[in-house]
């Protein structure tokens, strides 16, 4: 008798007999059926998850709105939505820890160009003399006033914001602290200062070396480390 895939769903099966115990070369169909059987499942898989996508999303959605979640009784579920809330809030904070950190990186760029000045000209610059203190880039979310604004946790918050992102890998983590130790070195600092009008030099090399202090305490902190 032929297998096909109306014998295999419908065959019983009883005790083990081994006239009965074929192997697949025996019978060549049913590694085809398995493999369709397989096929199936996984159909059918994907199929679960993409529904199970469309309703996270519609969830999501839903308690971005303000709204409450409910179990499969129709009673509300404070559990899920808080940890959805959560899951929101921390997307956000990361948003816009790396559009403050986009911004920082084109105010850089802009303090070291000609062209950057002019653009966005303090009284100092408009008289062509240079750059001023608060026109330059520091590494802190708020534009210090002067240089004991660059304090050790307003250069850490503002540089590790960025990077607690869960794709951010440790290397990554010191490849950004090393970049920004380089960029505030008192050292190397000659091409930024080249652009300061003289009477804002000492307030530009003061913050230059409060930068660089703070960034240094950096390398040893655990959280350059063990950030997650």
């Amino acid at each position: 008798m032929t297998f096909t895939p109306t014998n295999l769903a419908t065959t019983s099966h009883p005790s083990f007999n081994p006239d009965n115990d074929r192997s697949d070369s025996a019978n060549p169909t049913l590694p085809i059926v398995e493999h369709a059987n397989r096929a199936e499942i996984h159909r059918r898989q994907r199929r679960v998850e993409s529904e199970m996508s469309e309703a996270l999303k519609g969830d999501i959605e839903w308690v971005r709105s303000g709204g409450v979640l409910r179990d499969t009784n129709g009673r509300r579920d404070f559990a899920r939505t808080k940890r959805i809330r959560d899951q929101l809030d921390e997307q956000e904070r990361e948003r816009k820890a790396l559009a403050a950190w986009t911004e920082y990186e084109d105010r850089w760029r802009a303090s070291l160009s000609i062209s950057g000045h002019r653009k966005n000209s303090s009284n100092l610059e408009d008289r062509g003399q240079g750059i001023g203190f608060r026109s330059v880039a520091w590494p802190v979310a708020k534009l210090p006033e002067d240089p004991d604004g660059l304090t050790i946790n307003a250069v850490r918050e503002f540089v590790l914001a960025p990077l607690r992102g869960k794709d951010i890998t440790p290397s990554k983590r010191k490849d950004r602290i090393r970049q920004l130790l380089l960029r505030y070195h008192p050292d190397k600092a000659t091409f930024l200062l080249s652009r300061v009008a003289e009477e804002e030099k000492d307030r530009v090399r003061e913050g230059i070396k409060n930068a660089f202090v703070s960034l240094k305490s950096l390398q040893g902190d655990p959280e350059i480390q063990d950030l997650k």
